[in-house]
C-alpha cells in the first residue's frame, strides 16, 4: 500500500472536478460551506415518515432529537426511557474524529483506548466487538465499567472500526437493551449510522494532515439520477503516523450507497463498503529484564553457573535465535547462555495507594521495576537503560494489524395503508485480520562474552562451538514472534412489522420482529519455529522455537516483515517458518446461529400524551458449534479440525421503560432490561464452552429541556449486574503456558483462547447535556461516577488447579528423577504459586480493573456570523479521567492517578475560487500533558513492597489541519 500524498491529492481534485461538472447538468451545487450543512434536508428523507428511519434533518449543531437506539423505532429522545446519547456529524467534524474509536472519547461514561493502550497480545485501541465476540484485535470500549461494548453498523453487528469518511452519526445506548439486541453487552452498545444516498447533489473533498506526519484525503459525492433514484460514493486514502517512532496507519476505503424511492410508500436502500488497513503500533512500554543484574558478573563459558538472587542472572531457555543485528550468524542456539533478570528482593519501592512516578532514569525510563539501591555502573553502562524520549520506540516492538473487510446492507421499507409499516433488511460482512505480535519488548543486557555457533542439533552444551560476541554488554530486545489470524463473518436478516394504533387515549406502535444471524470464524496462532530438526520433530520443543533479537541501538530492525506461509533457510540449511503447534497458541473455529423473535409496543397514553411507555419481550435461540484442533502426532502441527462440540441455549430478555412528562421542561424516566452475550469460540479452562454472559440493568432519573429546547439532557442513576463476565488473568495464562511446555501430560492446544468468568456489578450517576445556546453556539457536557465490584472470579482456573495439582507435581517429579528435566518440579511449583497469587488478587468486593472513579467531557464551539470575525469559529474541550483502580495487594486497593486532556478548535468558512471552503485547526492535548499512567502493579514476595508496572503516556500535543471544499 504505497502512498503518494501529491498523487492522491491530484486524483481527488480531478475526480471531484469531473463529477462536479456532470452534476451541474442536473442540479445546482449546494451553497453550504460547512460539513454540518450536508446533513439531510427534508427532501432528502423518505417521503413516508417511516418508523424505521431517523429523520436526520432534525439534527442541528450538537443536538439530535430522535434515535432508533431507544427501542428499534424512531423515537424522540425526550420520550426514550433508556440512556441514549448521539454524536452528531457536526460534533464529529469539530472534534476532528477520524473514526468511531476517536469519536467515542467524548462519549458519556465511556473509555475508549488510544495508541497508548496496547494489548501485549497483539492489539491496540478500542476494538469494540459485535456480540459474537469475533472482532478481537485490541482493547474494547468500556461503558459503565463493563468492557466489550457491542458495536453495530446500521444496527447490524460489526467487527471493524468504522472510519468517519462514511459516518453520518453515532448513537450510543448505555445499559442492556433487549429491544435493540438480546445478545449485547450489559454496559451498552453504539451504532454507526453510515451515509445514505440523498435527493440533492453533494460534492465535497477533504484533506487532513497532522504534525505527527502523513495525510488523509476523502471524497463524498452524491448524485440524484432521477426523482426517485440517487447514488452516493465515498472514498478514503489515509497514510498517517503516530507520535511514536515507526507507528503508522494506512487505510483505503470505498463506500457506495443507493436509494430507490419507488413511490411515496415504498423505498429500497442499499449500502456497501470495502476497506483495507495496515496499522503498525509500537508497544506502549518496554519491559525491564535487567534491573536485578549486579553489573559485575559476565559469562565466559557456556553453561557457567550463576546465582540469581545475588548476581541477577539466570539460564536462558534453549531456543533458536534470529539475531536481526547479525543475519550472517544464521539461526543459532541459546543453549548454555545466560541472561539478566529482575530480582524480587531488590525491588524496594514502598507500597502506595496512589501510584507515583518513580525516579527511574531520565529522560525516559525503559524499566518500571528498577531497585532504588541498585549497584554502581560497569564500564559506563547506566544502571537503568534509558531511551531518548517518550516518542522513542523500536520497530522490533511493533504490533501490526492487517485487515481486509467488506460489508453490504439492503433494506426494503413499505407502508400498507396509513398505519402498517414493514421492513425487510439483510446484511453481510466479512473481515480478514492478521495480527503480528513480536513479543520483543523485554530489554536485557548481553552478558555473554561468547555466543554459540549454529543450531547445535543433538550436541551437549560442552560440545557447542562458540565465537566472540560482538555485542557484549549491549542492551537488547528479545522475544518470540507470533502471527494471529482471524476471519469473522457475519450474515444477518430481519423482518419487522409495525402497526400504528391511534385513539383519543393512546397512540401506540405495536411491532413484531424476527431476526436470523449466522456468525462463523476461526482464530489460529502461529509462532516461528524450526521445521527440519533431524533429532526433534516436535515443533514446540524449545530447541525448535525461534526468538527474535535486536539491539536497542538499532531500532529500525524488526522481524515484522517475515511472512506467513513462507520458509526461511540459513546458510547451514536450518529451515524456520510460522507454524501452529501444541504450545504455540489457539487453533479454533466456530459456527453460531441466533434466531430471535420479539414483540414490542411503544407510544403515549392519555389525551395529554404525558405518559410514554416502551414494553417488549425477546426470545433468542442460540446455537454454537466449536471445532477443536487436530494435530500431527509427531510434530504436533495443526492439520485440521475435529467434529464440533455443540452448545445450545434459549434466552428470554424482557424490556420495560416509562417516561412521565411532569412539565414541558421536566420528565421522569425509568427502565429495566436484560441481555446476554455469547462467547463464540471461547472455552473455559476446563475445556467446556464458555457460558453466556447474562446481564440486567435498571435506569431511572430526570430528563429536562430548557429555554425552548436550547438545552436538553438527563441526570440519572443506573445499576447493572453481569454474570459470567469474561476475564482472563495473564498470570494464569503464563503459568499454564509454562506448565504445558514442561509436562508431556498437559499439552493444551487452545490455551490462548481460554477464558474465565466473574460477576461484575456497576452502579453510578450520569449527566448528559447537549445544547445549542444560540444559533451559533453549541455545547456538549457529560459525566459519570461509576462504582463497581467483582465477585466469584476465576472459578474455572481454580477448578483447573484443584483437578490437576497432584498430577502436575507427580509428572514433574518423574521428569526430575529420570533426568529428563532437572528443573521441572521447581518450574511447576513456581507456576502453581503464581496461580494462587492471581486468585488472591481477585478477592470478592474488589473494583473492576482499569475503571476510573469519574469520567467527564465538555466540548463547545462558537461561530461568528457578523463583524470582522465573520466566518470564524472557535471552540475547545476537556476530557477528565479520574483515578484508575489497578489491583489489590495485601487487601489494599492500588490506584493510578487521574488526569485531564485539553483540546482546542479554530475554523474559518469562506469562498475560495468561488467554492465554499472550510479551513480547520484542531489542537489535541493543548497543555502537552504526557504524564505516566500506570496500568499494572507487581507485588513482591514482601507483602509491604511492590512496584508499578506497564504504563501508558498521554498522546502529546498534536496540531491537525484540515481543508474541506464543497463544489
Amino acid at each position: 500500500m504505497n502512498y503518494n500524498p501529491t498523487q492522491t491529492f491530484v486524483v481527488l481534485v480531478a475526480t471531484t472536478l469531473l463529477l462536479s461538472t456532470l452534476g451541474a447538468q442536473t442540479a445546482s451545487p449546494s451553497t453550504s460551506a460547512s460539513r454540518g450543512s450536508a446533513t439531510s434536508s427534508p427532501a432528502d428523507e423518505t417521503v413516508v415518515l417511516s418508523p424505521f428511519v431517523v429523520q436526520a434533518e432534525t439534527d442541528y449543531g450538537y443536538q439530535a432529537t430522535s434515535s432508533l437506539s431507544g427501542g428499534r423505532l424512531a423515537t424522540d429522545l425526550k420520550d426514550t426511557a433508556v440512556a441514549v446519547s448521539v454524536l452528531t456529524r457536526e460534533l464529529l467534524d469539530d472534534i476532528g474524529a477520524n473514526d468511531a474509536q476517536s469519536a467515542l472519547m467524548y462519549a458519556t461514561n465511556s473509555f475508549a483506548g488510544t495508541e497508548n493502550d496496547v494489548n501485549p497480545e497483539g492489539g491496540t485501541g478500542a476494538q469494540a466487538t459485535g456480540s459474537g465476540g469475533a472482532a478481537g484485535g485490541g482493547n474494547s470500549l468500556r461503558v459503565r465499567a463493563i468492557r466489550d461494548a457491542t458495536a453495530t453498523l446500521d444496527y447490524f453487528n460489526t467487527s471493524f472500526n468504522a472510519d468517519s469518511y462514511n459516518i453520518e452519526r453515532i448513537d450510543i445506548s448505555r445499559g442492556p437493551n433487549a429491544l435493540l439486541f438480546g445478545d449485547s453487552s450489559t454496559g451498552g452498545s453504539f451504532n454507526v449510522g453510515t451515509k445514505r444516498a440523498l435527493s440533492r447533489p453533494i460534492t465535497r473533498m477533504s484533506v487532513r494532515t497532522s504534525t505527527f506526519g502523513g495525510a488523509r484525503g476523502s471524497l463524498d459525492i452524491n448524485r440524484p439520477l432521477s426523482k426517485s433514484v440517487a447514488l452516493r460514493i465515498n472514498l478514503l486514502d489515509q497514510n498517517t503516523t503516530g507520535f511514536r517512532d515507526y507507528s503508522r496507519n494506512r487505510r483505503l476505503g470505498a463506500a457506495l450507497a443507493a436509494t430507490w424511492r419507488i413511490n411515496n410508500s415504498t423505498e429500497i436502500r442499499a449500502q456497501g463498503e470495502w476497506g483495507k488497513m495496515r496499522v503498525d503500533t509500537p508497544a506502549a512500554f518496554i519491559r525491564d529484564n535487567a534491573a536485578g543484574w549486579d553489573h559485575l558478573t559476565t559469562i565466559s563459558t557456556l553453561g557457567q553457573t550463576v546465582t540469581t538472587a545475588t548476581q541477577g542472572l539466570a539460564a536462558t531457555t534453549a531456543n533458536l535465535v534470529m539475531n536481526l543485528a547479525h543475519p550472517e550468524f544464521g539461526f543459532y542456539t541459546l543453549n548454555g547462555t545466560r541472561r539478566t533478570v529482575v530480582v524480587g528482593n531488590l525491588n524496594s519501592l514502598p507500597l502506595a495507594t496512589e501510584l507515583p512516578v518513580p525516579a527511574l532514569g531520565l529522560p525516559f525510563p525503559i524499566t518500571q521495576t528498577a531497585p532504588i539501591d541498585a549497584p554502581a555502573l560497569l564500564n559506563g553502562v547506566k544502571v537503568w537503560p534509558v531511551v531518548p524520549s517518550y516518542t522513542y520506540s523500536s520497530r522490533a516492538t511493533l504490533y501490526r494489524r492487517d485487515e481486509d473487510y467488506y460489508a453490504a446492507t439492503v433494506t426494503f421499507d413499505k407502508r400498507i395503508g396509513q398505519n402498517l409499516f414493514l421492513e425487510f433488511a439483510a446484511h453481510t460482512e466479512e473481515l480478514e485480520r492478521n495480527n503480528w505480535a513480536q513479543l520483543t519488548n523485554q530489554v536485557y543486557y548481553d552478558v555473554m562474552q561468547i555466543i554459540p555457533v549454529g543450531a547445535a542439533t543433538g550436541l551437549a552444551v560442552s560440545a557447542i562451538p562458540t565465537m566472540n560476541n560482538p555485542d557484549f554488554l549491549k542492551p537488547y530486545l528479545q522475544g518470540e514472534a507470533r502471527i494471529v489470524t482471524s476471519h469473522p463473518r457475519n450474515h444477518e436478516a430481519r423482518a419487522m412489522a409495525v402497526y400504528q394504533l391511534n385513539t383519543k387515549w393512546f397512540n401506540q406502535r405495536i411491532g413484531v420482529l424476527a431476526t436470523r444471524r449466522v456468525t462463523n470464524g476461526d482464530t489460529i496462532v502461529y509462532r516461528m519455529t524450526r521445521t527440519n530438526n533431524p533429532t526433534q520433530p516436535n515443533l514446540g520443543n524449545v530447541a525448535n522455537v525461534v526468538v527474535v533479537r535486536t539491539n536497542l541501538d538499532q531500532p529500525g530492525l524488526s522481524g515484522i516483515d517475515y511472512e506467513l506461509n513462507r520458509v526461511y533457510t540459513d546458510a547451514a540449511g536450518v529451515n524456520v517458518a510460522y507454524k501452529n503447534y501444541t504450545g504455540s497458541g489457539a487453533a479454533t473455529a466456530f459456527d453460531t446461529g441466533t434466531t430471535s423473535y420479539q414483540v414490542f409496543a411503544s407510544g403515549s397514553w392519555l389525551p395529554s400524551k404525558r405518559l410514554y411507555t416502551t414494553l417488549g419481550i425477546r426470545r433468542d435461540y442460540y446455537h454454537e458449534d466449536d471445532y477443536a484442533a487436530v494435530r500431527d502426532a509427531s510434530t504436533t502441527e495443526l492439520v485440521g479440525f475435529a467434529p464440533p462440540t455443540t452448545f445450545e441455549n434459549r434466552v428470554d430478555n424482557p424490556s420495560a421503560g416509562v417516561v412521565l412528562h411532569i412539565l414541558p421542561q421536566l420528565s421522569l424516566y425509568a427502565s429495566r432490561s436484560k441481555s446476554f452475550v455469547p462467547a463464540a469460540g471461547r472455552q473455559t479452562y476446563i475445556q467446556t464452552p464458555a457460558p453466556l454472559r447474562r446481564g440486567v440493568g435498571t435506569d431511572y432519573g430526570v430528563k429536562f429541556s430548557l429555554f425552548g429546547n436550547r438545552i436538553t439532557g438527563s441526570l440519572g442513576y443506573y445499576d447493572t449486574n453481569e454474570e459470567n463476565n469474561q476475564v482472563g488473568s495473564p498470570t494464569v495464562v503464563a503459568a499454564m503456558t509454562s506448565i504445558s511446555r514442561t509436562l508431556v501430560g498437559f499439552n493444551e492446544p487452545t490455551i490462548d483462547l481460554f477464558t474465565d468468568t466473574q460477576t461484575a456489578a456497576a452502579h453510578g450517576y450520569e449527566l448528559d447535556i447537549t445544547a445549542n445556546l444560540t444559533k451559533n453556539w453549541s455545547l456538549v457536557l457529560n459525566g459519570g461516577l461509576p462504582k463497581s465490584t467483582l465477585s466469584n472470579a476465576l472459578p474455572y482456573s481454580r477448578l483447573l488447579l484443584d483437578n490437576n495439582r497432584d498430577r502436575w507435581v507427580q509428572e514433574a517429579t518423574t521428569l526430575v528423577n529420570n533426568g529428563t528435566d532437572p528443573n521441572a518440579l521447581t518450574t511447576v511449583n513456581n507456576q502453581i504459586i503464581s496461580m494462587e497469587g492471581a486468585f488472591a488478587s481477585f478477592a470478592d468486593g474488589r473494583p473492576v480493573s482499569n475503571v476510573r472513579n469519574y469520567r467527564a467531557n465538555v466540548f463547545t464551539r462558537y461561530r461568528f456570523s457578523q463583524g470582522f470575525l465573520k466566518g470564524f469559529g472557535i471552540g475547545g474541550g476537556v476530557q477528565f479521567y479520574g483515578r484508575n483502580f489497578v489491583t489489590t495487594v495485601s487487601n489494599q486497593n492500588i490506584y493510578a492517578s487521574g488526569y485531564h486532556v485539553v483540546d482546542a478548535l479554530l475554523n474559518y468558512d469562506c469562498k475560495l475560487f468561488g467554492k465554499n471552503t472550510k479551513f480547520q485547526l484542531n489542537v489535541r492535548n493543548v497543555l502537552n500533558s504526557v504524564d505516566f499512567q500506570y496500568v499494572n502493579y507487581f507485588a513482591t514476595t514482601t507483602a509491604a513492597n511492590g512496584f508499578p508496572n506497564n504504563f501508558r503516556v498521554n498522546v502529546p500535543r498534536e496540531f491537525q489541519f484540515s481543508v474541506d471544499v464543497n463544489f
